[in-house]
């Protein structure tokens, strides 16, 4: 250890060399100061106060040739010296310049240690600022725009791992995620990213709901860490069939209130996303005609399970009653919202919180999301597509109907009718004619799971003889005409509710309602229809 002393005598630098080594020069690098002061007035004190303004970083001891007063060892302090002491005590200066000096370096280390941190969260919050900023560019901006419905959305961290995200197909199909990743902060927040790309992708082609999430499930299972998974909840709102499908993955109930006043629960009837494939992942969407639909409340785990300053949580049976008394006194549901602020109050969240609110009577369900302008081209334009073998399992046969219209430059509500009717009645060809599986099945979730099973199996044992014709063709004066022929072995068709809206039958029955003909061969395993404007 290194000490510069300042009029201290040859003496006593000798008897403290044991303790520490002197320098002669201030320029030096030195641990501590000695400062001898043969009385202690006002020109003494100006020489420690400029000491301590140059040398801040480094201790100060004040030496006196002997024992002075308490008032000038309180003076002594204040003017900045970290200790004084009589030179009559060499072994006691020794002693305090070494726990001086120990302390002055733990200071320093403290000191150096503390802006490393700072250099840390500085690019740690450099590095979330741009990652926010990549966030949000893919998200494509979706947490922050316009919404006809109501949303509050509160982060237990940086990024949240909740998210609210929709879309309107080209065709007119509105679509609408609430989602829940597994943890906090950006590690959730990222898990939610292939569940955005997905949906952006395949609710641009007016995918349903169904296929949509099991290619969600799909990509979180290979993308994920096996330790992460993402609840979700999903909603698709067609236009053409005046309806509502919902999905519920894992999330609390969704509480539905129809115009009657009955408040309905969408309870989660499949497992989360990211956890298992095939049949494991089966679920059967519920549905509600839009008529029908007043309004709707949807959330994540963080509301009910946030507890209060006095260890209590809203809970399940708490919300359930909180909206059936909204429901009497036809109170907005969003006020909900409020309430969860006040019931909380300055507890910290223990995880992110996210509700969604839709009321029916405000909330957009436009036919189309373009206007087609009058088609006045003469002619006509068709296509033909032959899928056999193995390709019917990875053909992506809506797809080259969305490619279609587009390259045709056929547009508004007849474009929606037709990708919504060719892909119902390519999947029932595939499912129902193919692969003969019985509709009987999907009544229940057990029923559902076999279906799945029984799929799975004979997907795998496709041969050549398998396969599936479709044609298109469109005239502007006559609409389009579409007709998909499979090679299975037809059905009964008087057994065949055309009115028919419910598990089962659900694809034909919607089909019938689009189409301004509806026509079936026999044997059942070729449909022709016509859809216009």
């Amino acid at each position: 250890m290194k000490c510069y002393a300042e009029s201290l005598s040859h003496e006593l630098q000798r008897k403290l060399q044991q303790y520490v080594d002197f320098v002669v020069s201030l320029d030096t690098d030195f641990d501590c100061i000695i400062l001898y002061c043969a009385d202690w007035g006002q020109r003494e004190k100006q020489r420690l106060e400029v000491l301590v303004n140059q040398y801040s970083s480094s201790p100060i001891l004040v030496v006196l040739p002997k024992a002075h007063n308490e008032i000038h060892q309180l003076d002594i302090l204040k003017a900045g010296a970290s200790d004084c002491c009589c030179t009559s005590f060499h072994e006691l200066i020794g002693i305090k310049l070494q726990k001086l000096i120990a302390n002055a370096n733990t200071l320093k280390e403290l000191n150096h240690k503390q802006t490393q941190v700072d250099e840390v969260l500085m690019r740690i919050e450099q590095e979330e600022s741009f990652a926010r900023h990549v966030y949000e560019e893919i998200t494509g901006g979706a947490l922050n725009h316009q919404k006809d419905y109501f949303s509050m959305q509160q982060s237990a961290d940086g990024f949240c791992g909740d998210f609210i995200f929709e879309m309107v197909s080209p065709t007119g199909i509105r679509y609408l995620f609430l989602a829940d990743a597994m943890g906090h902060g950006l590690a959730a927040a990222l898990s939610i990213m292939p569940v955005i790309h997905v949906v952006k992708a395949m609710a641009h082609r007016s995918m349903p709901i169904t296929t949509i999430l099991q290619e969600v499930n799909r990509r979180l299972n290979t993308e994920l860490p096996d330790d992460r998974f993402v609840t979700l909840a999903a909603l698709e709102i067609s236009p053409f069939s005046q309806t509502m499908s919902v999905v519920n993955a894992g999330l609390p109930d969704i509480f539905v209130l129809t115009k009657e006043g009955k408040l309905q629960t969408c309870s989660s009837h499949c497992i989360p996303l990211g956890i298992a494939e095939g049949a494991a992942f089966s679920f059967e969407p519920y549905r509600f005609k839009l008529s029908d639909l007043s309004r709707l409340f949807m959330f994540t785990d963080g509301l009910i399970e946030q507890q209060n300053a006095s260890g209590a949580a809203i809970g399940k049976q708490g919300l359930l009653d909180i909206l059936t008394d909204y429901t009497k006194n036809e109170t907005d549901w969003d006020n909900v919202a409020e309430l969860f602020n006040e019931h909380r109050g300055d507890e910290p969240l223990s995880d992110d919180v996210t509700l969604c609110a839709i009321d029916f009577s405000t909330f957009s369900i436009a036919e189309t999301s373009s206007i087609r302008d009058e088609d006045d081209r003469v002619g006509k334009i068709s296509f033909m597509l032959d899928v056999n073998g193995e390709y019917l399992k990875t053909v992506d046969v809506p797809a080259f109907v969305s490619k279609f219209l587009y390259a045709s430059g056929i547009e508004g509500k007849i474009a929606g009718k037709t990708f919504t009717a060719v892909a119902e009645l390519y999947q029932n060809g595939l499912d129902h004619g193919v692969l003969d599986l019985n509709s009987e099945l999907k009544n229940d979730i057990e029923g559902f799971a076999e279906y799945m099973q029984i799929r799975e199996e004979r997907m795998a044992a496709l041969s050549l003889d398998d396969n599936i014709t479709l044609s298109v063709s469109y005239q502007a004066n006559a609409g389009i005409m579409a007709e998909i022929t499979d090679s299975g072995q037809g059905y009964d068709k008087s057994k065949l509710n055309p009115s028919q809206y419910s598990v089962h039958g659900r694809g034909l029955a919607l089909v019938r309602q689009l189409s301004s003909v509806f026509e079936t061969n026999d044997a059942g395993n070729k449909v022709s229809v016509v859809l216009k404007d």
